[in-house]
């Protein structure tokens, strides 16, 4: 039996998305949203009949990665691509790829309607 197990972090960091013709005029000054992000891990039980992932194992490592983006200029910790939600979903999946055999996929909101999520195929 195979299952998906999810959760949740949150942090505050600003960006800048420069080029106007693809982002908007507003993107293109400094601002902050309030960025919230999901992992999802498939996984399978186990002989015991216990999932091999640990929910709490996996909150706190999305937690210890969020950490490090609160309060920052995400232009400075992502210099070569432009922070955009997009970006910032494939970055947090190779951080924690290597902490998660099942990872399978990262979702972003920088706003409460709106989200990007990349699942593990889509991973060069």
């Amino acid at each position: 039996m195979q299952y998906i197990v999810r959760a949740r972090a949150s942090f505050d960091a600003a960006h800048q998305l420069a080029d106007e013709k693809i982002y908007g005029s507003r993107c293109a000054r400094i601002h902050g949203h309030h960025w919230t992000v999901e992992v999802a891990v498939r996984g399978t039980m186990g002989p015991r009949k216990v999932p091999n992932v640990e929910r709490r194992f996996l909150q706190e490592q999305l937690a210890v990665v969020c950490r490090e983006y609160d309060g920052r200029d995400l232009n400075r910790m992502m210099p070569v691509s432009p922070p955009s939600p997009e970006n910032v979903a494939l970055q947090m999946m190779e951080r924690l790829q290597f902490s998660f055999v099942g990872l399978w996929s990262v979702t972003v909101w920088e706003d409460n309607a709106t989200s990007v999520t990349v699942e593990k195929e889509q991973v060069p």
